[in-house]
C-alpha cells in the first residue's frame, strides 16, 4: 500500500517568496576575505584572489580563508607567482601543509605551481583582466587556467 503525498501549495508559495526576498536583498552571494594590508583591486589583491580561489572547495571555507590570510601574513612570497616558480617543492609543501592545511597537500602544491606558471605568462595580469569586455570573456579566461574547475567556482 502506498501512502499519498499531499503538497501544501499555499505553504510552498510562501516559502518560495521568502527565499526570493532573501536572495534578492543580498548584495553579493559570496564575500571573500583577504588580508587587510592588501589594497582592493591592486595587483596583490588580484594575485591573492587567484590563489585564494584555487583551493576553496566550499567546505570549511571560513577556516580555509582564515588560514590563508594568516599564511599571507607570514609568507607573502607564496602569493607572488615569480617567487613561487623559483621555490623548492618541499618548501612550498611545508608552508601550505602546515599553514593552509588543505585536505590534499600534494595536489594543492601542484595546483599552486601550475597557477604560478600560468600567471607569470602575463606581463600585466591586471591590464589583461581590465581588457576583458564581459562576464563571458572573464569566465572563459578563468576556465583556461589549469587547476580551475567545477569545485573552484567555474562550471
Amino acid at each position: 500500500m502506498t501512502e499519498e503525498i499531499v503538497i501544501d501549495f499555499e505553504q510552498c508559495t510562501k516559502i518560495v517568496k521568502l527565499l526570493d526576498e532573501h536572495f534578492t536583498s543580498q548584495k553579493a552571494l559570496a564575500e571573500v576575505e583577504y588580508p587587510l594590508n592588501i589594497k582592493k583591486n591592486s595587483i596583490q589583491y588580484i594575485l591573492y584572489m587567484f590563489y585564494s580561489c584555487l583551493l576553496d572547495y566550499g567546505m570549511r571555507s571560513k577556516i580555509y580563508h582564515k588560514n590563508l590570510i594568516e599564511t599571507y601574513e607570514k609568507f607573502p612570497n607564496i602569493f607572488d607567482p615569480n617567487e613561487v616558480v623559483k621555490m623548492e617543492e618541499n618548501t612550498l609543501l611545508n608552508i601550505i601543509k602546515n599553514n593552509i592545511h588543505p585536505r590534499y597537500p600534494n595536489i594543492a602544491v601542484k595546483k599552486w605551481f601550475d597557477l604560478s606558471k600560468t600567471l607569470i605568462e602575463y606581463d600585466d595580469i591586471l591590464g589583461t583582466l581590465k581588457s576583458l569586455n564581459s562576464v563571458e570573456e572573464l569566465t572563459s579566461f578563468i576556465k583556461n587556467i589549469k587547476g580551475y574547475g567545477q569545485k573552484t567556482g567555474i562550471n
